[in-house]
């Protein structure tokens, strides 16, 4: 089973999320995250067999968090806005508490995918038009093993397993 660890975004930050992706589709050629697939990925894992993810499940359940809030802000890209393949959403308010969890499971910087680009584009110019561009905020009060299935439509996140904080 492919799997991945994150966190399901709230259903008003996928609405705020939403509303800036329908506003910049025109001009950006992309694959747009789903709406309902809209997540922070704590670490991927792909494929997985049954006893290790007994294994994932108990390291989840040992991790030593409370609840805590994130708010999401500013647009970046990896690499870099020169060179992008994939446009993100930035973490600000509880970025330290974030960071704290991910090294849990040797996370990346935390951030909330939002587009792929099939090629490498040039998009300094919407990362700088939305730098101060505030999506919200939401509480982080569970982590969830997800399952990823790959489909020609695109993937589809099933909620497999999850902790409640």
């Amino acid at each position: 089973m492919r799997c991945f660890i994150g966190i399901a975004a709230s259903t008003k930050l996928k609405d705020s999320i939403y509303e800036l992706i329908e506003e910049i589709r025109p001009i950006l050629h992309a694959k747009f995250v789903e709406k309902e697939n809209l997540h922070l990925t704590l670490n991927f894992l792909g494929e997985l067999r049954e006893d290790e993810v007994n294994s994932v499940k108990e390291t989840i359940n040992n991790v030593n968090v409370s609840r805590f809030f994130i708010g999401l802000h500013g647009l970046d890209c990896y690499p870099s806005p020169m060179r992008a393949r994939v446009l993100w959403i930035g973490i600000t308010e509880g970025r330290g508490e974030l960071e704290a969890l991910l090294k849990n499971f040797r996370g990346n910087t935390p951030h909330m995918t939002i587009a792929r680009f099939n090629e490498p584009i040039n998009a300094t110019s919407i990362v700088n038009n939305y730098s101060t561009h505030y999506f919200g905020r939401m509480e982080i009060n569970e982590i969830v093993l997800f399952q990823s299935v790959l489909t020609p439509k695109g993937p589809i996140y099933i909620k497999f397993w999850s902790r409640i904080l």
